[in-house]
């Protein structure tokens, strides 16, 4: 295609990652996110069978869900750890870490905090300082500096490095 001067569209690349082994899909994913198109539903669902053929373990989960964040996709992000959740497949803190950062970059504040106090709440994950320091900087980037120290001030654990630094982060922006 591109010989002949032609650019793949989400169609194309669709095409392309259904039916792909779990390597060849993401990393014709990983192409398609390099090229600037954004996946839509028919890329996820192109995906799914590849994580399934290689049992659908936790870290091709989340995986997907940093990649979604990193790329600015937070609503696939949360998308997938829904469809992750109705797939029973626990999540873990490395998904709540991916998920967290995911709302950070994209700017939802609200998600992020909702899906934290959720998480937190139910006790499906076991809340870790990198968890904590997600949702402070979360808060910060937000401008919402007073509710962050108020939740340094509440943790039932030590501040660490991780947590001062995702603060005065903050403090720049």
């Amino acid at each position: 295609m591109k010989l002949a001067g032609l650019e793949p569209n989400e169609f194309t690349w669709n095409a392309l990652i259904t039916g792909q082994q779990i390597v060849e899909a993401v990393g014709l994913f990983r192409d398609m996110l390099v090229a600037g198109v954004k996946p839509n539903p028919v890329t996820i669902t192109g995906l799914l069978p590849a994580f399934g053929s290689m049992g659908s373990n936790i870290a091709s989960w989340n995986a997907m869900i940093e990649c979604y964040g990193k790329h600015g996709m937070v609503d696939s992000a949360i998308e997938l750890l829904d469809k992750m959740e109705e797939e029973n497949i626990q999540p873990n803190q490395v998904t709540l870490t991916c998920v967290l950062a995911s709302c950070n970059h994209g700017g939802m504040v609200n998600k992020g905090l909702t899906l934290f106090k959720s998480m937190r709440e139910s006790q499906r994950v076991e809340i870790r300082h990198e968890h904590y320091a997600c949702v402070i900087d979360i808060l910060c980037c937000s401008g919402e500096m007073e509710e962050a120290n108020d939740l340094i001030q509440e943790l039932r654990t030590e501040v660490t490095d991780l947590m001062i630094g995702a603060f005065l982060n903050g403090c720049v922006v």
